[in-house]
């Protein structure tokens, strides 16, 4: 420990492995000596009774090693195991049984399988539900299946496929959970879908909080009583995919294939079918492993900054109310630009601000704020209608009511969009979406190779945020703008050329919000309304070879 002392940063906490039947942390200060601190007694590793070393014992064994290490179950538990008919849950569901019934592992008795049906692929998803309602009955198991229309629910509210699916599954999970009195519920992630995240999250910009992916156990906020929140548990979190297949085959486990995971149009396939095997085959061969160790080393970090900065919060608070938290300026500057950063994150948690539109712009322009030698009132509004205020000798982080979106100081200015990147919007810009107008906060380019058969199947499942026209009818470049005097476009399926102003007349566009409406443009004029409408000169049509994918969040 202490050759790398120097270099630590002003608080950090060593995992030490068990010595003498007890595991210690080591506290490391620079203002003071090392402290050892005696973790509590971990509970008994399973015997994998009469096995082998085979692949079901390895499975077995890295499976209790998760489980084990992150304390993953109690005596009281009842656990909502989730599903899907894959490799992944059925390796989940199968290697769970194994332990309760063919170990002495003290684990929970009573599992419940849940299924959601997103009714994304037609008979499939319809298989998907009813091969899982199959196997639990063959092994005895209650379950629930769930079905909803998730691209219906992505197109009124105006959010990705991707993100509506999640919070339907969310949903489900958690109301089936509580019905069934179950305390956690059981996901199969793996170290492969680790690492898929970690480096997701690198190539689109992310701290040390995001490097640390995916956490093995963490609460579900929204749902559960307040005294006893339900959990979310990874028992497969440090599993490879490769060791999953193996220890499937071996067991002669059916699994359902979800067909979708192949196709390319989604930035995590592609890193799952191209950008990671490359890495493997041309830089380093245990990538996977890489990644999530780098991942774990994040999660130490993040953690022992967490509890160091929780303590910090409580004596810099001066006031709080339900909206609103003053921060002691002068105590805040002492601190290090990570502690502040760290602070930043835990006010916005417990004003229960949604961090996702939230990005490293935003966070940078807080720490010049704090920082600032002028000490006139300034005040900085980020999204999720957050405000934060310098005034006197008190930061004030304060939730405030939503703007007037159709008003602004001065129109925005153009934003670059290059190809395959995401690019955040910083501007009162919005997308309109059926009878509503909401704030775009990033937009994503991607060129895709294909023509109407990628088209066909895009139809099905898009929404209003989103996308795909002919990218060779594009003339570079390409830029978001608002509404500028004289704008004229063909909108998809019209006779003839419209001015904006009589389009947003025809779809019933409020006059408040017209100015503010997003326009996707290229050397040649308005390529989409986001949210409305598409030019009519960049349509996909039987010649398209290659598509532009246009995704708005």
């Amino acid at each position: 420990i202490y050759p790398i002392f120097f270099f630590l940063p002003p608080t950090a906490i060593f995992y030490l492995p068990a010595c003498g039947g007890e595991s210690f942390a080591c506290l490391l200060r620079k203002d003071s000596s090392p402290h050892l601190v005696p973790l509590p007694a971990r509970r008994r590793l399973p015997t994998l009774i009469g096995m082998k070393d085979t692949i079901r014992h390895r499975f077995l064994a890295a499976l209790t090693e998760q489980i084990h290490s992150h304390s993953l179950f109690s005596a009281a538990d009842r656990w909502l195991l989730a599903v899907s008919g894959g490799a992944d849950s059925m390796a989940m569901l199968y290697g769970l049984l194994l332990l309760q019934r063919e170990t002495d592992w003290p684990g929970p008795e009573y599992f419940h399988i849940a299924h959601l049906n997103h009714q994304l692929r037609g008979a499939d998803s319809d298989a998907d539900a009813e091969f899982v309602r199959a196997e639990a009955e063959k092994l005895g198991l209650d379950y629930t299946i769930g079905s909803v229309k998730v691209a219906e629910t992505a197109k009124e509210t105006g959010e990705s496929l991707e993100s509506a699916a999640r919070t339907e599954r969310y949903q489900f999970l958690a109301q089936t959970a509580i019905q069934n009195h179950c305390t956690k519920i059981v996901l199969a992630h793996n170290a492969d879908d680790q690492a898929e995240t970690i480096l997701h999250r690198i190539l689109r910009g992310t701290g040390i909080r995001g490097l640390a992916g995916i956490p093995a156990k963490r609460k579900l906020e929204a749902y559960g009583p307040a005294d006893q929140p339900l959990i979310l548990i990874r028992p497969l979190l440090t599993i490879p995919r490769k060791d999953i297949e193996e220890f499937v085959q071996s067991e002669n486990i059916t699994c359902r294939i979800d067909k979708s995971n192949y196709s390319l149009d989604h930035t995590r396939n592609r890193l799952r079918r191209e950008l990671l095997p490359q890495l493997a085959d041309q830089y380093n061969p245990q990538v996977i492993q890489a990644l999530n160790r780098l991942g774990q080393t994040a999660a130490w970090m993040s953690e022992a900054l967490h509890a160091d900065v929780q303590a910090v919060l409580a004596k810099l608070t001066t006031s709080r109310t339900e909206n609103s938290i003053r921060l002691d300026l002068a105590g805040l500057q002492t601190k290090t630009v990570m502690q502040q950063t760290e602070l930043i994150h835990q006010v916005m948690r417990e004003l229960s601000v949604g961090l996702r539109p939230i990005g490293f712009t935003h966070i940078r322009a807080i720490l010049e704020l704090i920082a600032a030698a002028d000490l006139s009132r300034r005040t900085l509004d980020l999204p999720n209608r957050l405000q934060i205020t310098r005034s006197g000798d008190q930061l004030i982080f304060q939730i405030h009511s939503p703007p007037d979106l159709g008003r602004a100081t001065r129109p925005p200015t153009d934003i670059s969009l290059p190809i395959h990147q995401e690019v955040e919007v910083e501007q009162p810009i919005l997308g309109y979406f059926g009878d509503r107008a909401q704030e775009i906060h990033r937009i994503r380019t991607e060129s895709l190779s294909g023509g109407p058969e990628i088209f066909a199947e895009f139809q099905r499942q898009k929404t209003a945020a989103q996308e795909m026209i002919d990218w060779a009818r594009v003339e570079e470049p390409l830029r978001l703008r608002t509404w500028r005097q004289g704008d004229r476009f063909v909108p998809l399926g019209a006779e003839g050329e419209k001015t904006l102003g009589d389009f947003f007349t025809d779809v019933k566009v409020p006059v408040e919000y017209r100015q503010r409406i997003g326009l996707v443009c290229d050397a040649a004029g308005i390529i989409w309304v986001t949210g409305l409408r598409i030019a009519d000169r960049v349509k996909i049509n039987s010649s398209t070879s290659t598509i532009l994918k246009l995704t708005i969040g």
